[in-house]
């Protein structure tokens, strides 16, 4: 299931705008509607959450898009980066 940027703001905790954002600087890569929408899979939204408790943890050192972005390719195993 995917979700709206709406829904997938207010599920990560960050503003609609952060969302776009992160969208626009490659940070997360949602999929889109054949009407030009982005969608973003339930998966993120865990991914985003641990990622910026990470950032949080390590008291903000560090680059968060880093974190973030490194979870969020599907490439990057989330256990080895937390």
């Amino acid at each position: 299931m995917t979700l709206t940027r709406t829904q997938f703001a207010k599920a990560v905790g960050y503003s609609a705008g952060t969302i776009d954002r992160w969208v626009r600087e490659g940070v997360i890569h949602p999929t889109y509607t054949p009407g030009g929408h982005p969608r973003f899979a339930e998966e993120l939204v865990e991914q985003v959450i641990k990622g910026a408790d990470k950032w949080r943890r390590q008291g903000r050192r560090g680059s968060k898009r880093a974190v973030i972005s490194g979870m969020s390719t599907g490439t990057t195993n989330p256990a080895d980066i937390l």
